[in-house]
């Protein structure tokens, strides 16, 4: 009787240490980058060989600094053969100019997946752009849109790129109404009218086809579609505003992160 006790004994400690073991076990396993770095010790190391023979995928450039002039002259030139004037012609005669629109300001990238691990030092706003290539670009306008980021901020795209119906996936515009717009603020930067009118989706975010892609329908009462890729009421009036104030150019551009992909890509286009 006595060493069946002694055996319970033995038996109720062995359980308690094999759990704590499991417990210990699966947070240092867990956390075993944390525990390395305390112990001053490695799980695995990584000698890397000085032999350029020993390499299968060579670098075309060689080092780090050409790598990355490259790819900020690759996206200089995605963004420049990207970008789509509506209205206009590109060529604008005069360097004074005004922004238009909820996204002129807005730094728009590819959304919803790893393609957001951008360093922000190498994101500029579309103003900061011109400024840079000589342009002098309304500082009350862009004011204006600075201010009205609390009521009027840009909506990204909701839901995924596969789900099973269109149930709460709405997204809305949120334009600023033209009637808010003051011409007194226009000054004497008048050579060109540049509007920029944005979509952004991306890998886990788009926009939907159809009265349940949109938030707000009544934006759209205006639309020949009824879609959320055709121009909402605001934006139209926002057009119809800046050709009335005698710009020497109106340009139109589109700011969007991706306009196909996922579920319903054919419907998913600019109308």
């Amino acid at each position: 009787m006595k060493r069946s006790h002694v055996f319970r004994g033995f038996a109720g400690i062995f359980l308690a240490l094999l759990v704590m073991f499991s417990i210990v076990f699966g947070v240092a396993n867990a956390w075993a980058g944390k525990v390395n770095e305390l112990l001053g010790t490695e799980t695995a190391t990584i000698t890397r060989s000085l032999d350029p023979d020993d390499y299968f995928f060579k670098s075309d450039f060689a080092s780090g600094s050409e790598l990355i002039a490259a790819e900020i002259a690759y996206s200089t030139r995605l963004a420049a053969e990207g970008s789509v004037a509506l209205k206009g012609e590109p060529a604008i005669s005069g360097t004074r100019v005004t922004l238009f629109g909820m996204r002129s300001g807005a730094k728009m990238q590819f959304g919803g997946s790893m393609g957001e691990l951008i360093d922000a030092g190498n994101v500029v706003t579309l103003g900061e752009a011109l400024t840079d290539r000589g342009f002098a670009v309304n500082p009350e306008m862009t004011q204006f849109y600075k201010d009205m980021e609390a009521d009027y901020s840009p909506v990204k795209s909701s839901g995924g790129n596969v789900v099973f119906d269109y149930e709460e996936q709405g997204s809305e515009i949120n334009e600023v109404p033209a009637s808010l717009l003051d011409a007194g603020k226009i000054g004497d930067y008048t050579d060109a009218a540049i509007i920029v009118l944005g979509r952004d989706a991306g890998e886990s975010a788009c926009f939907y086809p159809g009265a349940k892609g949109m938030l707000k329908p009544e934006e759209f009462t205006q639309s020949p579609t009824g879609n959320i890729f055709s121009l909402s009421n605001e934006e139209c009036d926002l057009v119809n505003w800046v050709e009335a104030q005698g710009f020497g150019k109106v340009v139109v551009l589109l700011n969007s992160g991706t306009l196909y992909g996922g579920r319903g890509a054919e419907a998913r286009r600019w109308r």
